[in-house]
């Protein structure tokens, strides 16, 4: 059996207490750019979303709730007073538009599908 300089009896390999301050800090490290970096791509995923709500005014709208803002110019027009002007948008979409309407469909479609949960299993996909 090894001794130490003390005359310490030093007990084999596979005997010795598991080291958490030797192990733990690589694994932490890792384990912390792991999540970084996933948390990171989700929200380089979700920023078209994030910033199409912020230009359309929707960004707060499920802290805040529905409401009016009086303060504003409206550009409302009741369809009583204005009489029936009413002409349908003539410019159709361009490529660009429908492509990126396609995709957001699809990307829709992929989000609707991670939530889908099998039958007397409480976990989806998105899980």
């Amino acid at each position: 059996m090894a001794v130490d300089e003390n005359g310490i009896p030093i007990p084999p390999e596979e005997l010795q207490i598991y080291n958490s301050s030797l192990q733990d800090p690589p694994y932490a490290k890792k384990f912390a750019f792991v999540w970084v970096a996933a948390a990171a791509f989700c929200v380089l995923l979700a920023s078209p979303r994030l910033w199409r709500s912020l230009r359309s005014g929707r960004f707060f709208a499920g802290v805040r709730g529905i409401g009016e803002d009086f303060e504003r110019d409206s550009k409302y027009e009741s369809v009583l007073a204005g009489g029936n002007n009413y002409s349908p948008p003539s410019s159709s979409p361009t490529t660009k538009q429908r492509i990126a309407t396609i995709v957001r469909g699809w990307c829709s479609a992929l989000i609707t599908w991670s939530l889908y949960s099998p039958p007397l299993l409480r976990l989806d996909v998105g899980h």
